[in-house]
Formats: structure tokens, C-alpha cells, sequence
């Protein structure tokens, strides 16, 4: 059930009721800033729907506008969606918050952004890695100048073959762009992104559709090192980075919720990960617009897409 007890709590709705809105649950029902009084999808049984049965649930935009008046819009649909539902949200007069990555064009930032800040709207998109208590406890322990390399390696288990999507899985547009933005909005915590070249990737592409389903990006950022491998082809789940700090390496494993260090190993698995991650994000106090951290995370993101798009062009 998804209640809240701050009455002050903005009136919000929930776009997209696929399996990631399951894993936001926790983290709205202990919302004070966030009370959801209407949920919307454009499938008329999708696959969160008995969740939140008690919360009145729509099809139709205009129709829940007008019923529920929600002053906030979460939205949690596919990447390809994300600028149509903001521009609706916008037009309507409400906030937004959205799930990463924010869109899949780089140009449509800059005009959303700027809509946001001419119409006092806010449009903060969600980085959930970012928010994992293993990141949040290596940010107050380490020191991003003592790094020297970044490695991160993500498993999933979206191919059920080796070599083709899963159908359900399409809609994420490829590993590099699901998985990669995660990438990037962790390291963002740590560089400055006032600089990046893409040194070198190798892609493997979905017999079934033109999406990578394999890639090895490395590139230099800020004059780091940092090597970002995605793979949907081995049936596996484990999101791992590996950090040259001082002269040692640092393990945090995203997946166990642990921090590695030496002899040493710091454990934060007291709730599933992507439950704590939402819980986390949505309990905070104040949501803030965060352009100049979206700009810079999206344009390496885009770069490195248009990239191995014209080499598979």
C-alpha cells in the first residue's frame, strides 16, 4: 500500500507501471515530500498494476488531470517516452521527476531545461546508483583525488540465447545506454566531467534488433582511466567496480552491497539493492533540478552511442 503521512506532501502521479515501479514501492510509502493519488499507463494490465490497487489507476492523461489534479509526475516509462511525458507534464503546469536516462537525445536537454527554468518547474531526473548506501559510504571515506583508474563491470540477464534481446527488454534501447548512464552517474560523483575522450569500445549487436548487447567502453575522463564493460550475454547478474585508490584497489560490489578494502569489508545489505536505492531517493527532504549534472553525464552517454552507432552503420 502506498500512503503518506505529511499532508503536505505534493499530489503526485506515477507514469509507467512496469517491473522497476515495484522496487519504488518502499521508497513511496515513506515519502513526506510525495503522496501518490493516481497511476497511469497506457497498457491496460501492466505488470505492477496489483501492487497499488488501492490508488485509482488511469489510461487516459487528460482524464487523470482533471480527476486528481497531481502537482508532480514520476515518470517511469522507456527511455524513448521520457521527452513526450515531460513536454505533457510541462504543458500541464507540473514537476517532474524521471527516470534515467533522461532522453536519448542530447539536443532535448538544453529545451527541457530551459523550459523547466522558464516556467519554475522542476525536472530532476533519478540516478538510483547514486544512491546506494555502499556509494554513499565510499563518497564520506575516500577522496576522489586519491583515484587513479575506475573500472566498472555490469551484468545482466536480459538474453536468453547469448545473441538476442529479450523481448520485454527491447524497449531499454541496448546495454550501453540502460546500464552505461548507471555508469556514469556514479563516477559523476566522484569527477568533475569538465572533460572525456572516448579512447576505444567494442560493441556487439542483438541478432534481433540493432541494439548492442555487449559493450567495452574506455575512455579518459578528467584524466582518469575509466573502462565501463556491459553484458547482457552470459545469463548473470552482478554490477561490480573496481577503483585504484592510494596505491590500492577498492571493490565495491554494487550487487552484494559491500565495500572491499584490503583485510577489510564494509556490508550495507539490510534491504534488497534497488528497493534501498529508491527508498533512499524518494525520501528526501527537497528534489532539486539537477541540469548541469544531467547535461554532462548524457553528453558522454550520447558521444559514446553515436559512436559505435556509425562504426556499426
Amino acid at each position: 500500500m502506498i500512503c503518506v503521512a505529511n499532508s503536505n506532501a505534493k499530489r503526485t502521479a506515477v507514469i509507467g507501471l512496469g517491473r522497476i515501479f515495484a522496487k519504488y514501492q518502499t521508497g513511496l510509502t515513506q515519502s513526506q515530500t510525495i503522496n501518490v493519488v493516481a497511476l497511469l499507463d497506457q497498457n491496460e494490465n501492466p505488470p505492477s498494476r496489483n501492487l497499488v490497487k488501492e490508488i485509482p489507476f488511469y489510461n487516459d492523461w487528460q482524464k487523470m488531470i482533471d480527476e486528481t489534479k497531481p502537482q508532480l509526475i514520476v515518470i517511469s516509462t522507456p527511455p524513448k517516452s521520457h521527452y513526450y511525458w515531460i513536454k505533457k507534464a510541462f504543458d500541464a503546469g507540473i514537476d517532474v521527476i524521471v527516470e534515467k536516462p533522461m532522453v536519448t537525445e542530447i539536443g532535448q536537454i538544453d529545451e527541457l531545461y530551459l523550459d523547466a527554468k522558464n516556467n519554475a518547474r522542476l525536472l530532476c531526473t533519478a540516478y538510483h546508483w547514486q544512491t546506494g548506501e555502499e556509494v554513499a559510504f565510499f563518497n564520506e571515506r575516500f577522496h576522489p583525488s586519491l583515484i587513479s583508474e575506475i573500472e566498472i563491470k555490469i551484468f545482466d540477464p536480459y538474453s536468453d540465447n547469448g545473441t538476442s534481446v529479450k523481448d520485454d527488454r527491447i524497449a531499454l534501447e541496448g546495454c550501453w545506454f540502460d546500464s552505461g548512464v548507471n555508469a556514469l552517474s556514479l563516477i559523476k560523483t566522484w569527477l568533475p566531467f569538465d572533460s572525456f575522450c572516448i579512447k576505444d569500445h567494442d560493441v556487439k549487436f542483438a541478432d534481433n534488433v540493432g541494439l548492442p548487447i555487449y559493450s567495452r567502453v574506455v575512455l579518459e575522463i578528467d584524466g582518469i582511466k575509466v573502462i565501463v564493460t556491459i553484458d547482457w550475454t552470459q545469463n548473470a547478474s552482478s554490477k561490480v567496480s573496481y577503483i585504484k585508490y592510494d596505491n590500492r584497489q577498492i571493490i565495491i560490489n554494487h550487487s552484494e552491497q559491500k565495500i572491499t578494502d584490503g583485510e577489510k569489508t564494509f556490508c550495507f545489505n539490510s534491504m534488497d539493492r534497488l528497493t534501498r536505492h529508491y527508498f533512499n531517493f524518494f525520501t528526501r527532504k527537497n528534489f532539486q533540478t539537477n541540469y548541469d549534472e544531467t547535461k554532462r553525464i548524457h553528453t558522454i552517454l550520447c558521444a559514446v552511442r553515436d559512436a559505435y552507432e556509425i562504426n556499426h552503420s
